[in-house]
């Protein structure tokens, strides 16, 4: 046992339980990482970082059973790890992450960071919250994770006009560009060509984000 691992087992805080977590299971010990998350007492949003946890240790010890590593992943534990990515927990969505990056199953890029000023914002369109407020979702994608392609259904916000979908990659960079004639209508997108990663899908209305979703593509 080394001093760092001395130290983390005495300091005793949830953060340092899930960074002597992820040491256990950098060293094959996953009994004691398993161990340390079933005495982890959380609820609520806590709770399901946790589980994001559990998730990633059983795909590290089914790998580690089976002989294989990470490069040898199959497309359940690709979408397993994408899942814990997707949903952006502290830490262990960036494990799963570089995981993912390392095996060659996702391509990433770091995001800018813009000013404020520069960052684009949601507009509120006036009419009745329950027709207008921009935290309603206007699109629904499936299936998710995504193959060989998906499907968009959508639904412009009423007396607005002039709708595209776009799909970009997680750097930015713009992948394909639909117009949309009807307000409320399906569009299935073909994901061919595109690799396993996460690919960030708009819904724009009057040269407006209205909505915005990420799909995770596994091949």
């Amino acid at each position: 046992m080394d001093s760092l691992e001395v130290f983390l087992q005495n300091t005793g805080t949830l953060y340092v339980d899930y960074r002597l977590t992820m040491q256990y299971i950098d060293q094959s010990n996953f009994t004691a990482a398993n161990n340390i998350l079933c005495n982890i007492q959380v609820y609520d949003y806590e709770e399901q970082i946790r589980l994001a946890y559990d998730d990633y240790l059983d795909v590290m010890q089914s790998l580690h059973n089976a002989g294989k590593t990470i490069y040898e992943m199959d497309s359940t534990q690709v979408a397993d790890l994408l899942t814990i990515v997707n949903n952006e927990y502290p830490l262990i969505s960036a494990y799963a992450r570089n995981t993912l990056v390392s095996a060659g199953k996702l391509d990433y890029s770091e995001p800018l960071q813009l000013p404020v000023v520069l960052k684009a914002t949601y507009i509120k369109y006036p009419g009745p919250p329950e027709e207008t407020d921009l935290q309603e979702s206007y699109m629904k994608i499936y299936p998710v994770p995504a193959q060989d392609y998906c499907i968009v259904e959508y639904k412009l916000p009423e007396n607005l006009h002039n709708g595209i979908l776009s799909v970009s990659g997680i750097n930015g960079k713009l992948l394909k560009k639909i117009k949309l004639t009807q307000a409320i209508d399906q569009q299935i997108i073909s994901l061919a060509g595109f690799k396993n990663g996460i690919y960030l899908f708009r819904l724009h209305v009057d040269n407006k984000i209205i909505d915005s979703q990420k799909v995770s593509v596994v091949k």
